[in-house]
């Protein structure tokens, strides 16, 4: 195997003719392909490698598992191949780009938008621990923007297919970059702990701005194994710092027991606190720290003069730790006479602080003018894409009321068996407050109840709902997308709109409604299909939810977004 750092742009990879580059990283560089025969288009990493005839079939076993992955929140593979002994990967094609792109350094994030990239990473990566996979290098660059602003965690497996393909003999494990890797990740023995360790780390960067361990390679390394977690800024719930905590732990027998545990822990936290996190911005605030942090310990015996996030793959690690590690203590209580005496001088001191504070009240009382009326200020306008309510069908069973043919399998899926008569539509708990606003879900459609096809069957999203009224799109029985009104929870002709459509089934699709005053767009897989305007728009929101008649259905990331 020998490295390279040619351009390849211009050129072809299979199918694929090579348009311009998109992006580098640590082990591939990322093209933006077109197919030469279907003309559409795909992301392409090229590793930078040449493979030699024994590395061959360890770089197809490695790609194959990796393009089994099938999850709303993970980058599809959808080919791989070798040309002129150079390994390749065609992915689904992200056009908005990564996370760090999105939101650069030194940018700090509203809360409830911080929970909700979390629960999709933590979702796609929790997908990936149950098939006995684990990411490595989990970052803000390696989360890429899908074409409805879906989170999609890519480069799985990227570092270990090129270790493995690089060497014939066992591959090591250290693997990742640096300012997001676990202890035990530094030492060579990376788990599905690990993988939330870095989603912490990266939930403490959108807290604050800046990832908690920072300096050089050495210096974060020991920062990691060795340094507490710096304090969070005031405001924060307890609930959220305890959850950083322990998903931070030095041990990953400390953390929590799984991704989904801490995202869940995060989101219950945020429930429980009134806390208005400032809107995302470039340069980060002052911040007033509950306590100075500890000056980090230095570790010199390694040194790297390369750039700290670059990630890298080596047989030996870079930082090798004592084998014991001794973790920071609190220090010991004061001897019991000097703390007692302490106490009671405390006392005193609240004793005449009381009664001054009484007298100087009265004295005040009689001679100041009326108190101020403080106003709140109007909240921040929400920006387009801004997620305004996101689905969480276990813990909102109830207000959802989740019965008959619906059922929640976890937080992030619901069903419907197409089974009862009486339950076509499903309400939200949430109703939009504006007149502007989308709806979408992933909605993968595994066939009508009734397999013979005598019943009629359809599914979709339902918006401006009012008594059963209101507007509803989808796809229907005969194979047809759509957009009609609603009456008694049922479909009827009223400005009907349809159009014919080979439904892909068993895959999840992306169903968007977007409701603009009086216009209701269908789009379907991030493309426009159906369009209609109301001659009698309600004057209010009303209630947004999903139906199925018939249908078997699989949903996720049901979400409201701002427009």
């Amino acid at each position: 195997m020998t490295d390279h750092s040619e351009d390849f742009s211009g050129r072809q990879f299979g199918n694929y003719r090579l348009l311009r580059l998109l992006g580098q990283g640590g082990f591939a560089d990322v093209y933006l392909g077109q197919h030469i025969h279907l003309n559409t288009q795909a992301a392409i990493k090229v590793l930078r490698m040449r493979l030699a005839r024994e590395n061959m079939e360890s770089f197809r076993r490695e790609a194959q598992t990796i393009a089994r992955l099938e999850h709303p929140n993970i980058v599809r593979i959808l080919d791989f191949g070798i040309e002129r002994d150079i390994p390749y990967l065609v992915m689904t094609y992200a056009p908005y780009g990564s996370l760090r792109k999105r939101y650069p350094k030194g940018t700090r994030l509203p809360l409830a938008s911080i929970i909700d990239n979390v629960r999709q990473i933590a979702s796609a990566l929790q997908y990936a621990h149950n098939q006995h996979l684990v990411h490595r290098d989990v970052k803000p660059d390696n989360i890429l923007l899908g074409k409805n602003f879906e989170l999609l965690l890519s480069d799985f497996g990227i570092a270990m297919i090129a270790q493995t393909s690089h060497q014939s003999h066992a591959p090591s494990d250290v693997t990742g970059t640096a300012p997001y890797m676990a202890p035990e990740q530094i030492q060579g023995r990376p788990g599905p702990a690990s993988d939330q360790y870095a989603l912490a780390i990266m939930t403490y960067e959108w807290l604050t701005g800046h990832p908690p361990f920072q300096g050089s390679l050495a210096e974060i390394y020991a920062q990691h194994l060795t340094a507490p977690l710096p304090p969070l800024h005031q405001g924060l719930s307890q609930g959220i710092i305890a959850a950083l905590h322990r998903a931070l732990a030095k041990d990953p027998q400390h953390r929590f027991p799984s991704i989904e545990a801490f995202a869940q822990a995060l989101q219950q936290a945020s429930e429980r606190t009134s806390l208005s996190t400032p809107t995302a911005r470039a340069s980060s605030p002052q911040i007033t720290p509950l306590a100075p942090p500890p000056p980090p310990p230095v570790e010199t015996a390694v040194q790297e003069t390369h750039p700290q996030e670059r990630s890298f793959s080596t047989g030996q690690p870079l930082y090798t730790p004592h084998s014991n590690i001794t973790y920071p203590q609190t220090s010991p209580h004061p001897p019991r006479k000097k703390r007692a005496m302490l106490y009671a001088l405390l006392a005193a001191l609240l004793l005449v602080a009381i009664v001054g504070a009484g007298a100087l009240w009265m004295v005040r009382a009689m001679s100041s003018p009326p108190p101020k009326v403080v106003v709140s200020p109007t909240p921040a306008k929400p920006k387009p894409g801004d997620v305004l309510y996101q689905a969480h069908w276990k813990k909102e069973a109830t207000q959802w009321n989740i019965q008959g043919q619906w059922q929640a399998i976890d937080d992030a899926t619901l069903k419907s068996s197409g089974e009862s008569e009486n339950s076509f539509v499903l309400y939200a708990p949430y109703k939009p407050t504006t007149s502007d606003y989308a709806v979408e879900a992933q909605i993968k459609y595994q066939g009508p109840k009734d397999i013979l096809g005598f019943l009629l069957t359809d599914f979709g999203i339902v918006v401006q709902a009012k008594n059963g009224d209101g507007m509803a799109a989808g796809f229907d029985y005969i194979s047809n997308l759509y957009i009609t009104g609603m009456k008694g929870g049922r479909l009827n002709t009223s400005m009907l709109q349809e159009q014919d459509y080979d439904l892909e089934h068993d895959v999840f699709h992306t169903y968007r409604v977007e409701v603009k005053g009086a216009r209701i767009l269908f789009f379907l897989d991030g493309k426009k299909m159906l369009e209609v305007t109301e001659q009698n728009a309600p004057q209010t929101p009303g209630q947004i939810g999903l139906r199925s008649r018939n249908a078997v259905i699989t949903v996720t990331s049901f979400k409201v977004l701002a427009l």
